[in-house]
């Protein structure tokens, strides 16, 4: 089984605060969900899914194993319980939330590419260098984000001297990813060698667009841009998989 990135060193989040999850499973009372960046399983109460009357369908409502953002409403000693229903997008809470969301997928696919590239273990490699430095940034009173305060830090950081140049390649300092293009990779070749496609196509799109690409939920992917048409991506893409004669196939 792939290794999950723990995004935070904590096992709990706060009350009141946005959290990124996926639904896993439905049942009459509750879904089953799972919390991305802690790597801890929760519950949604059915009453905290909406507040609609009237729902046509729940399982528009509940896609399973797509990313959402929601609230953490109650945490006991059994269960964390989430909401959706009472998600303001125009709060400011949500929409810092949000953009730190983005500038975050980043942070993770430069680490991410470099332990694929060097087969280092993800978690190991997070560990030691972002959990001290997201601590260092909490007690400051520095309000950056954690991205933003890595960028301005890593290179004081006492790392080995490819990774930090390997950063340095990959960093973007400039984050703005409007567009989103959603695709699935499916794949007969094995998940390292669709890993090492991704990346090497990637490499080369960034040499002409601001863009990453989130690699959290195997087989889909999602590539964020700066521009809507990113058709050439695709074509970097499908050329790497026919000349390499990979068994790889896109779909939308």
């Amino acid at each position: 089984m792939e290794e999950q990135l723990k995004f935070y060193e904590t096992n709990s989040p706060t009350l009141k605060s946005h959290v990124n999850f996926i639904f896993t499973e439905r049942s009459a009372n509750f879904f089953s969900c799972y919390l991305i960046d802690f790597n801890i399983n929760a519950i949604m109460p059915v009453q905290m899914l909406t507040k609609r009357k009237k729902i046509r369908s729940i399982n528009k409502l509940t896609p399973l194993n797509k990313p959402m953002i929601g609230i953490i409403e109650d945490i006991s000693d059994t269960d964390i319980s989430i909401s959706t229903a009472y998600i303001d997008e125009e709060d400011e809470k949500y929409i810092a939330f949000k953009e730190n969301n983005q500038k975050n997928i980043v942070l993770k696919g430069i680490f991410k590419r470099y332990s694929y590239k060097n087969t280092k273990k993800i978690n190991e490699l997070w560990e030691s260098i972002i959990y001290p430095l997201f601590n260092e940034l909490k007690s400051s009173e520095c309000e950056d984000s954690l991205y933003d305060y890595f960028v301005s830090q890593y290179e004081t950081l006492k790392i080995d001297s490819d990774l930090k140049d390997f950063i340095k390649e990959n960093i973007i300092i400039n984050i703005k990813k409007d567009f989103e293009n959603n695709f699935k990779l499916v794949s007969i070749d094995g998940i390292e060698t669709t890993k090492k496609l991704l990346e090497d196509s990637l490499k080369e799109y960034q040499k002409e667009v601001n863009c990453d690409i989130n690699l959290d939920y195997t087989p889909k992917y999602t590539l964020l841009s700066v521009q809507e048409d990113n058709s050439v991506f695709f074509k970097i893409l499908n050329n790497k998989i026919t000349t390499q004669n990979l068994q790889v196939f896109v779909a939308n």
